[in-house]
């Protein structure tokens, strides 16, 4: 089974631009007639002029998503199946966040890859109910998807897995913690 390591988001703003090229490389794991792999997230969030603290706008996002194969962009148009990029509530810092949406499970839950964490992230329903908004509560279960559904075969996977939306008790709080502070670390460098 193939394991692909994802790209890292590089700053705090840029994870729309991160999740479009993990997109890209997820797109060229799975067919040889894949759409040609931007040059990477520092380029692709110069040309989607990403901003700090604002990070990038969903309509820039999926202008640019389409040179790359996305096929429906809105609320409600991602089906648990194709790859997709969702906009959710980041939980630590209370703003909008890109991730990459690999699949979804019959419980509802969704795997995610977090370009911020470098991590694979299995999102429960719950949660994502709660938390599958923009940041400023404009849009809820907002995606851009991609006609393509990822490979049984490919595993798509940062440094670990990490589950959210756990009932009280069964997260580990040293991991949120240290996530914590180190976003909010990078966060005042920014």
């Amino acid at each position: 089974m193939p394991t692909l390591h994802l790209p890292r988001q590089t700053t705090v703003y840029t994870c729309g631009a991160a999740c479009l090229a993990a997109i890209c490389a997820l797109l060229e794991a799975g067919s040889r007639d894949h759409p040609p792999r931007p040059v990477g997230e520092k380029d692709l969030a110069i040309q989607m002029n990403a901003r700090p603290v604002l990070g990038i706008d969903n309509d820039v996002l999926w202008a640019t998503a389409q040179r790359f194969g996305a096929d429906a962009c809105g609320e409600d148009v991602w089906d648990g199946k194709k790859l997709a990029i969702l906009n959710i509530l980041n939980p630590i810092s209370g703003i909008g966040h890109y991730v990459v949406a690999l699949r979804s499970d019959a419980s509802g839950a969704a795997v995610v890859y977090c370009p911020y964490y470098a991590r694979t992230i299995r999102l429960t329903a719950p949660w994502l109910k709660d938390h599958w908004r923009s940041g400023d509560s404009l849009y809820k279960n907002w995606a851009i998807t991609f006609p393509r559904v990822l490979p049984d075969d490919v595993v798509a996977i940062g440094e670990e897995w990490t589950e959210m939306g756990l009932a009280a008790g069964e997260a580990n709080p040293y991991w949120l913690l240290r996530s914590a502070n180190r976003f909010l670390a990078n966060a005042a460098v920014e």
